[in-house]
């Protein structure tokens, strides 16, 4: 995301020419100016990640002694006795304004891992495991279900991003850079889930820009003029791969009033999101 993106995604800010009250705007700098934004039109994730991209520096204190991986990814240094296969979870705390209880759920994150090469935070709330390759490495789901797990034994929420492995010799910085862009810029899109991987988001990541650059897409999305309502049925509905009864449960919705909604948009638009190439064509447009 560069700050022209983030000028499109979040019109209702303000360039000023310095910062404004710290207490009520997000104040990012922008060209010589600053970007004001209302942090109460802004969800604890969008700060965070935010704070991530623009404001925050990497002012942790790390080790390349003990975290010889952080010098691999990040300053070009040449990585000893590795080989195999590895991938990197990405994570992103929320709230997380304690450092010793941040440290101690990166400790309890990092011990449900077999094999395990290195996890350090980057900022005061992202940061990364690397994870070798084995008979034991956990799927999405699985992840999932340890974020959920450490969420009820400490204070704050988890967003991760389940990285693909790779071998070393494969542009394994660039690879990782690149999916760090990937979890950065569609971190705020995802709600329901703790976690995500590039399966999940691909086709908006890599479609979106175009949807924005094209006429018929942008004409088409202002003539169907769909609610906010409905922009989350189509999204939780493209979630859940178009199964309905999953979709009603995620959105605390009746079956039968889901069927509703579906059967109404049908009418109005002529999209039937029980189609998956409707259901594709309406969450490119929402997304």
């Amino acid at each position: 995301m560069d700050k022209l993106q983030l000028q499109e995604i979040y019109s209702f800010g303000e360039i000023v020419p310095s910062p404004t009250d710290n207490e009520l705007n997000l104040n990012i700098p922008l060209d010589g100016n600053w970007l004001a934004l209302p942090k109460a039109q802004l969800t604890s994730t969008e700060i965070n990640l935010l704070t991530a991209l623009f404001l925050e520096k990497n002012d942790v204190t790390i080790n390349d002694d003990k975290h010889p991986w952080y010098g691999f990814l990040f300053e070009g240094k040449p990585i000893e006795k590795v080989a195999g296969s590895y991938r990197i979870i990405q994570f992103n705390l929320i709230n997380s304004n304690q450092k010793q209880s941040r440290q101690e759920w990166l400790d309890a994150f990092a011990s449900m891992f077999n094999k395990v090469a290195d996890a350090f935070f980057l900022t005061e709330s992202y940061g990364i495991i690397v994870e070798e390759k084995s008979k034991s490495s956990y799927s999405l789901e699985e992840l999932e279900g340890i974020l959920l797990t450490l969420e009820s034994d400490f204070i704050f929420k988890t967003k991760a991003f389940l990285g693909s492995f790779l071998n070393i010799s494969d542009g394994f910085p660039r690879f990782f850079q690149e999916e760090k862009q990937i979890f950065l810029e569609e971190l705020p899109t995802i709600k329901s889930k703790s976690a995500f991987s590039l399966s999940q988001v691909a086709l908006h990541f890599f479609t979106k820009n175009m949807v924005k650059k094209s006429l018929i897409m942008q004409i088409f999305k202002k003539k169907l003029s769909i609610d906010g309502e409905m922009q989350d049925i189509i999204t939780a509905l493209w979630n859940n791969q178009g199964n309905i009864s999953s979709t009603a449960k995620e959105l605390f919705m009746h079956r039968n009033t889901l069927q509703y909604r579906l059967e109404k948009f049908h009418e109005q638009t002529g999209l039937s999101l029980k189609s998956m190439d409707d259901l594709v064509l309406s969450y490119l447009l929402v997304a």
